[in-house]
């Protein structure tokens, strides 16, 4: 979350009319320093973890309590930077989308003059590059398909049905879907493990977007 949005955003007139204004001084700023941390980890984070980070149940309990922090199971629940990481994702998607097309040309005209002149040059060399990431990434894919397969993130997997509550058998189609991710995300992977966590994190966003109840 560093690299795409340091920051969240705070508004202080709206803090002060909900919830959180009717919790203790103490309660508030260890609200903020909660805040800080769970957007740091992505908006994924237990209580046990927070707790081993910053141990102040008595306050964390107090927030719980008055619907300021939500848990889902252990899992740590803060709606409003949760809502902003999902329109973080999407513009960052559609940026890569747009970026991955090309941006405008400093000088339109120079460069129409060259596309003229060697126009299949451009061209071939634009297929050649697509051809060799779709090759990458089908065969870093496939390796991590195949390890899956043979029982290699077993545990992991089983943990990973466990704490999102889905379906025995959900992983084949989501694994389809995560491909198409991975196209559009154009991110380098050096090993099928590699792989496996950036599956993982993918899960965890897709959970948020509600978009893995069809598979509950």
């Amino acid at each position: 979350m560093a690299k795409e949005l340091p920051y969240f955003q705070f508004e202080p007139a709206e803090y002060l009319s909900k919830d959180i204004s009717f919790c203790s001084l103490p309660a508030q700023g260890y609200f903020i320093n909660i805040c800080s941390y769970y957007w740091l980890r992505n908006c994924i984070l237990t209580k046990n973890q927070l707790l081993k980070r910053l141990n102040h149940e008595t306050e964390l309990n107090e927030l719980i309590d008055e619907g300021v922090i939500d848990l889902d199971g252990e899992n740590i629940k803060i709606k409003f930077l949760d809502i902003q990481l999902g329109n973080v994702l999407k513009t960052s998607k559609a940026n890569s989308k747009n970026g991955s097309k090309g941006g405008r040309p400093k000088n339109p005209i120079k460069t129409e003059t060259k596309a003229k002149l060697n126009p299949n040059e451009s061209e071939t060399k634009g297929i050649r590059e697509d051809k060799i990431k779709e090759e990458y990434i089908n065969n870093i894919y496939n390796r991590f398909v195949d390890e899956v397969k043979s029982g290699g993130f077993d545990s992991r997997i089983e943990s990973m049905y466990i704490r999102l509550k889905i379906k025995q058998g959900s992983l084949t189609p989501l694994l389809i879907d995560f491909k198409h991710h991975l196209i559009e995300e154009d991110r380098e992977h050096k090993t099928t493990n590699d792989l496996f966590l950036n599956f993982k994190n993918w899960l965890n966003v897709q959970d948020r977007l509600k978009k893995l109840d069809k598979y509950r």
